[in-house]
């Protein structure tokens, strides 16, 4: 009776065994994004060569005035005084894509979109780190 039961048992494992190999996806997966993606630079472009990626480097009034659509925007700190005009607010508070600040670790980001406030009242001395 042990012969017969594990003889079965054998002969299900054996028959459950094949040299097929299973079906994968039939082509390969891409690495990194496929759609090219546009950002407009204000101040200083320094940044390296990313695939997809394309830098524009604009003058903020001439991102305001034509009202491109880019997939961002980035403003470096060498142009937050000219961000942090009253003319520009109402611009950075309806605008559809994604605004980055570079270089904003001592002040706080309101500046560009609250009308009451300005780049020296909101400059944080010394607690970037907290």
């Amino acid at each position: 009776m042990y012969r017969l039961i594990l003889f079965f048992f054998l002969s299900a494992v054996l028959v459950s065994c094949t040299n097929q190999k299973e079906a994968g996806p039939s082509k390969e997966l891409s690495i990194g994004p496929s759609v090219v993606y546009e950002f407009a630079v204000v101040g200083n472009n320094k940044f390296e060569k990313i695939r997809n990626v394309i830098y524009i480097k604009k003058i903020l009034k001439e991102v305001i005035g034509k009202r491109e659509e880019f997939d961002g925007l980035i403003i470096l700190n060498d142009s937050f005084e000219e961000a942090a005009k009253k003319e520009y607010r109402e611009f950075f508070k309806t605008i559809q894509y994604p605004v980055f600040f570079i270089g904003t670790e001592n002040i706080l980001t309101a500046v560009f979109h609250k009308d009451d406030l300005t780049l020296d009242d909101v400059k944080i001395m010394g607690l970037a780190h907290m």
